[in-house]
């Protein structure tokens, strides 16, 4: 028999809740129209080769027609995932999941990592020094 971690199964509990129970097109429409309010750019995710082998996914992010803001590879780890990108380096990266954030420093070349992620949906927000913020919506790796 194996037994789950508190945090892990609330993550397989909440899966299950958002599969039985998703938010509505007009509350995620509302939230979007809010965003808009606050000056946040929306990226949106980019085609890319999907990779799942051993628990690994790339994603990019960014606006249609244009360069990719950022680069994503997500490795999980039992019920935790390692998050390592490619963002701007002048740019701070803030992490969201449903009950917390972590927030990273690209280096000179833009490479910047999150360890210790709880799986679930995730939001990236990219802060750069002058400019909006520009979220993605919630995704699941």
């Amino acid at each position: 028999m194996t037994w789950l971690s508190d945090r892990a199964l609330l993550a397989d509990l909440a899966g299950l809740l958002r599969e039985a129970d998703p938010v509505p097109a007009s509350v995620l429409a509302a939230a979007e129209a809010a965003g808009a309010l606050v000056n946040i750019d929306w990226l949106v995710s980019l085609p890319e080769p999907l990779l799942r082998s051993e628990g690994t996914r790339r994603m990019s992010f960014g606006r249609p027609a244009e360069p990719a803001a950022v680069h994503l590879e997500l490795r999980r780890h039992r019920a935790l995932l390692a998050v390592t990108g490619l963002a701007p380096p002048s740019t701070r990266v803030d992490l969201h999941w449903p009950d917390g954030r972590a927030t990273a420093e690209p280096d000179e070349v833009g490479y910047f990592r999150f360890t210790g992620v709880p799986a679930g949906p995730l939001r990236l927000v990219l802060v750069e020094p002058a400019g909006s913020p520009r979220a993605t919506r919630w995704f699941t790796p």
